[in-house]
């Protein structure tokens, strides 16, 4: 343990605010910052103790989260004495942990990957529960294809900013800062009243003005004219939650939900342009939504499904 903690770096007394501030919640642009602030406190947590506890004005707060987390762990594993947490960087990654739980003798009673899910206490609360990269392959053409092909040249050339080689841009767009779209995205942040990277540009505003209708146009328009490959989507949400556990955060409360992932096999769906997405029927009568979308810039870098 003591050399464990050694490697481990603590998070600050005060970071524990971001899971009672609601300010700490707010705004899209600083959303990934928060949540890896608040998944670097749950990977922390078997090591917090009294010199957090005591603190005159957080001492409290983490006090009520610990205990409040150990409870909702115990619907995992009831018998546990103690458990590690490691945390599974990148996008490889189905989930954010794997919890290993020991009993009082030092034996490993089990492991599970653990999923969490900030600010929503059932999975029909959570903005999404999985998010495919390259969703071309569950589609019946390509999207990227389509989107260089039909928008994305005249959009650069319309703004005198380079068009990338159409093989390298197939291979680099799902990257979250692609090489060939750099100049582009600069562009884009800088015409996002949302973005640090603001300007207040004229160009700029322009140019994301562009991209936000030209992806919303694009999406609406392949949407109408591609179909779903639901063997393939059903086998990779079947295979994504198979013996996931997602661990659900709201106000204080922590809680845990589970799935058979045989449920998420997909039955039947339908195509809602309008909205970027397809809203599929899935084994146990459900509905799921599938939406189209850029996560790094609207027809900028990185398109991906969002699943909720």
């Amino acid at each position: 343990m003591n050399t464990i903690m050694s490697l481990f770096v603590l998070p600050d007394v005060s970071d524990i605010a971001y899971f009672t501030d609601p300010a700490k919640s707010a705004g899209r642009s600083s959303n990934d910052h928060n949540n890896k602030i608040r998944e670097h406190i749950l990977s922390a947590m078997p090591y917090i103790d009294d010199d957090y506890f005591n603190h005159p004005v957080y001492g409290e707060s983490w006090r009520t989260h610990k205990t409040a987390l150990e409870t909702a762990l115990r619907e995992i594993s009831p018998l546990y004495a103690f458990y590690k947490v490691v945390k599974k960087a990148g996008r490889g990654h189905n989930y954010d942990y794997k919890y290993k739980f020991y009993d009082s003798s030092q034996q490993q009673l089990s492991t599970e990957k653990v999923e969490f899910k900030y600010n929503a206490l059932t999975l029909g609360d959570a903005p999404q529960f999985v998010s495919p990269m390259k969703p071309s392959q569950y589609l019946s053409q390509s999207f990227e294809e389509y989107y260089y092909d039909r928008y994305l040249v005249n959009l650069l050339t319309d703004f005198g900013l380079e068009v990338p080689e159409r093989s390298l841009y197939l291979s680099d767009i799902h990257k979250t800062e692609p090489n060939c779209m750099l100049s582009a995205q600069q562009l884009y942040y800088e015409g996002s009243k949302g973005s640090s990277r603001w300007a207040n540009s004229e160009r700029a505003k322009a140019f994301y003005d562009a991209c936000r209708k030209c992806s919303k146009t694009s999406i609406s328009q392949f949407i109408q004219e591609t179909d779903l490959r639901i063997d393939m989507l059903s086998d990779y949400l079947v295979k994504s939650q198979d013996k996931k556990v997602y661990l659900m955060y709201h106000q204080g409360v922590f809680r845990v939900n589970t799935v058979e992932s045989s449920d998420y096999r997909i039955v039947n769906y339908i195509k809602q342009p309008r909205f970027a997405r397809y809203v599929a029927t899935i084994a146990t009568g459900q509905t799921i939504k599938i939406l189209l979308r850029w996560k790094n810039g609207n027809g900028i870098a990185f398109p991906a499904f969002q699943i909720s």
